[in-house]
C-alpha cells in the first residue's frame, strides 16, 4: 500500500488502525503488542504507523479515547428515546453492558493499566462533555457532580479489568451493586450534599 494518502484516505486509514486496536490487544497483550504487529496487521509500514502515533502507548490510548466516544455516541442515541431524560436504571444497564462488552481494559492486566497511565496526561473531566453528558439524564442533580461520578465509573472500570481474584459466581452481581452506586451520584443529591464539591 502507497504511503502516499490523501486527507480522505488519511483519514479512514487512521480510523481503520484504531478500529483494529482492540482484536490487536486480544490476540497480543500490551506487553507482546508492538508497532510491527500493528502495521502489518494494517498492511503499512512502520513509518506510517509512525505518522499517526509516536509509539504503541499512544496508539492504545488514541483506541481507548475513540471506544469511549463511540460510547457516547450510543448513549446520545439512547437518550433520544427518553424525553424527560436517561433514567437511572437504563443508564446503569447501559454503563453495565458498556463495561462487560466494550471495556478494552478488560485485555489489561493492572501491571499494563499501571504502564498505560504512567503515559496519558493527566485529564480532568472535559466540561462540554460532562454539560452534554448531564444533559441526558432525567436528575435533579447539577453538574457538580459528575467529576465525582467520573472517578467512580473509572476506578470501576480499571479495578475490574483484571479478573485474577475475582470470584466468578458473584463478579457479575458485585459489578452491577458497583454501577449502580456510581449512577446513584448522578440522580440521588442526598449522596453528595455534604460534600464539598468546589475543589
Amino acid at each position: 500500500m502507497s504511503a502516499n494518502y490523501n486527507e480522505s484516505e488519511r483519514t479512514a486509514l487512521y480510523f481503520d488502525t484504531l478500529d483494529k486496536g482492540y482484536e490487536l490487544l486480544a490476540k497480543h497483550g500490551l506487553k507482546a503488542l508492538n508497532v510491527r504487529n500493528i502495521a502489518e496487521t494494517m498492511g503499512f509500514s512502520t513509518g506510517t504507523f509512525y505518522n499517526f502515533f509516536r509509539s504503541k502507548y499512544d496508539y492504545v490510548i488514541a483506541v481507548i479515547e475513540k471506544r469511549q466516544s463511540d460510547a457516547f455516541r450510543r448513549m446520545h442515541r439512547l437518550g433520544r428515546k427518553y424525553r424527560t431524560g436517561i433514567p437511572q436504571a437504563v443508564l446503569s444497564d447501559f454503563l453495565l453492558k458498556n463495561i462487560e462488552t466494550e471495556n478494552i481494559y478488560r485485555l489489561l492486566s493492572q501491571e499494563d493499566c499501571k504502564t498505560l497511565m504512567q503515559h496519558m496526561p493527566p485529564k480532568q473531566p472535559n466540561p462540554s462533555y460532562a454539560e452534554a453528558f448531564m444533559k441526558l439524564l432525567d436528575t435533579p442533580c447539577d453538574l457538580s457532580v459528575f467529576p465525582i461520578f467520573a472517578q467512580a465509573y473509572r476506578m470501576i472500570v480499571i479495578g475490574t479489568s483484571d479478573p485474577y481474584g475475582l470470584v466468578p459466581e458473584i463478579a457479575p452481581a458485585t459489578l452491577k451493586i458497583m454501577v449502580d452506586t456510581a449512577t446513584a451520584i448522578l440522580y440521588r443529591p442526598e449522596i453528595t450534599a455534604n460534600m464539598n464539591l468546589s475543589t
